[in-house]
């Protein structure tokens, strides 16, 4: 662990410099988890990243991506998609599962 509380590791990145943690950080709050997938609000973004940004981070592949720039763009995002009939109940602990691939 580094002195900013930054887990090492080389994730595969699909962030354009918008995170800053190579692996986990202690500035990362959980809002959802499956198995070894997190939902999380970022509040230590990279020097292209936004406070508050919300990261998917999949360990068990080894990636971290932003999948929106704030937590009310997210939740707006996903209560559209399921208006739209896009995300159903993935069996797994009440966790969801976006048909379009998102999340």
């Amino acid at each position: 662990m580094d002195s900013d509380g930054f887990l090492e590791a080389d994730f595969e990145r699909c962030d354009n410099g918008m995170v800053a943690a190579k692996f986990w950080s202690r500035k990362w709050l959980p809002i959802a988890v499956a198995g070894q997938s997190y939902i999380l609000i970022d509040f230590d973004p990279g020097p292209n990243g936004l406070m508050g940004q919300v990261l998917s981070v999949y360990l068990q592949v080894e990636t971290i991506q932003v999948v929106s720039e704030s937590i009310h763009e997210f939740f707006y995002t996903l209560s559209e998609k399921a208006k739209m009939g896009k995300i159903i109940p993935s069996g797994f602990g009440g966790c969801f599962v976006c048909l379009d691939g998102w999340i």
